[in-house]
C-alpha cells in the first residue's frame, strides 16, 4: 500500500513587526524596519504602519535598512544581494543597485551622503555613488562574510570593515587597497563604529571584548605604526595577512593604533552591535542577550578629574574605617 502525505507550504505571513534591520526615522518619531520582502515605516508612539514599500522580489527577504544623513531616504539590503534605495515619505524606489553575488550584511554612508559603503556574505565591499547610481570601486581582501562597515574621516576616503574571519581591515578608498589589518580579536568581530568627534574607533566581537584603536591621520599615521607596540593575539594566519607592503603603508592616509580591552558591565556575552551617539559623548553596546550596555565617554580631562574624585573618596572611605577602629579600641580600653 502506497502511503500519501499532505504536503504544506506558506501561504501569507502577517503580524510581523522587524524580521531584519531597522533604523530611526529621521524625526525621532518613526521607525524604518525589515518585515521579510517588504520595508515599513512606523509610529513610535502609536505603533501604527505609516508607510509599507514593497520589496523588488517576493523571493528576497530584507536583511539591512539604513537611513541617509539627509533623512529622506533610505538604503535597504536584500537576501539576493541588491541594494534599493527608497524615498522614506512617499515610499518611491529611487535607484537599485546590483554588485553582490549573495546577502547583503551591511551598509553605511559617510557623513555627508554622497557614499554608500555595502557588505555582503560573498566577503566583498562595494562602495556606491548614490548621486551618480554607480559603483566607485570593490574592495577584497576577507575570508568571510562582511559584518559592518564605517567611513573613518570627514572625507570618506578611508573605510573599515569588519568580518567574520575576525579581522578589522582599513582601505584607502583612492588606490582601492587594504592598508592596516587590525588583529587581536579571538573571533569573529560584529560590529565597529568611530566616534563623530574624536579620533577614536571601537570594535566589537563574539568573544565579548570591547576593543579601543586611536586613528592617525596625516604625517601622524607612519610615524604612529612604526612607534607603536602592539601585542596581540589572533586566529592562525591573521599575522600573515595583516602584513601590508611598505608602498600601501608609506601612501596611507590613516593608521590605527591598539590602546586596550575595556570592562564590560556582563562581559560574557558577544557583543551585537556598538555604535556612538550623534555628539560622541556615549557608546551603546548591544549584546546578543538582547540587552544594553550604555558607556559615557570622558576626554583626557574629564577622566583625570573623575579618578581624582574616586581617589579622594577612597582616601576618605579609608579614614572613616581608621576612625572607627580607633573610636572601638579606646572604647573597650574604657570599659576595662
Amino acid at each position: 500500500m502506497v502511503k500519501s502525505y499532505l504536503k504544506y507550504v506558506p501561504q501569507q505571513t502577517f503580524g510581523v513587526i522587524v524580521s531584519g534591520g531597522a533604523c530611526f526615522g529621521h524625526d525621532g518619531k518613526s521607525a524604518i524596519s525589515a518585515a521579510l520582502d517588504q520595508i515599513r515605516v512606523q509610529n513610535l508612539r502609536s505603533g501604527t504602519v505609516l508607510r509599507t514599500i514593497a520589496g523588488h522580489a517576493v523571493s528576497a527577504s530584507v536583511t539591512v535598512v539604513v537611513r541617509s544623513p539627509d533623512g529622506v531616504h533610505a538604503a535597504v539590503g536584500f537576501s539576493d544581494g541588491a541594494v534599493r534605495i527608497v524615498n522614506v515619505d512617499t515610499g518611491a524606489v529611487a535607484m537599485t543597485l546590483h554588485g553582490h553575488r549573495r546577502g547583503v550584511t551591511a551598509l553605511r554612508y559617510n557623513r555627508g551622503g554622497s557614499l554608500l559603503a555595502s557588505g555582503s556574505n560573498d566577503t566583498d565591499i562595494v562602495v556606491w555613488d548614490p548621486i551618480s547610481e554607480t559603483g566607485v570601486c570593490r574592495l577584497t581582501g576577507h575570508t568571510n562574510a562582511i559584518t559592518d562597515v564605517v567611513f573613518l574621516n570627514e572625507e570618506a576616503s578611508v573605510l573599515a570593515s569588519s568580518s567574520k574571519d575576525g579581522l578589522v581591515k582599513l582601505w584607502e578608498l583612492s588606490t582601492q587597497a587594504c592598508v592596516q589589518t587590525l588583529v587581536g580579536h579571538r573571533h569573529e568581530v560584529w560590529s565597529l563604529d568611530v566616534s563623530p568627534v574624536a579620533p577614536l574607533l571601537i570594535t566589537g566581537s563574539i568573544d565579548s571584548d570591547l576593543r579601543a584603536w586611536s586613528l592617525h591621520a596625516g604625517p601622524a599615521a607612519r610615524e604612529a605604526l612604526t612607534t607603536a607596540t602592539t601585542t596581540t593575539t589572533s586566529t592562525a594566519g591573521a599575522a600573515k595577512e595583516g602584513n601590508e607592503t611598505e608602498a600601501e603603508m608609506a601612501t596611507a592616509s590613516m593608521h590605527a593604533v591598539f590602546e586596550g580591552t575595556f570592562p564590560r558591565q556582563r562581559g560574557t556575552d558577544a557583543v551585537a552591535t556598538v555604535r556612538f551617539n550623534a555628539d560622541g559623548r556615549w557608546l551603546v553596546a548591544h549584546a546578543r542577550a538582547n540587552y544594553v550596555e550604555v558607556y559615557r565617554v570622558r576626554s583626557q580631562q574629564e577622566a583625570e578629574r573623575h579618578v581624582k574624585r574616586r581617589l579622594k573618596r577612597v582616601a576618605q572611605k579609608a579614614n572613616r574605617r581608621k576612625r572607627a577602629r580607633k573610636e572601638r579600641g579606646e572604647a573597650e580600653e574604657e570599659e576595662e
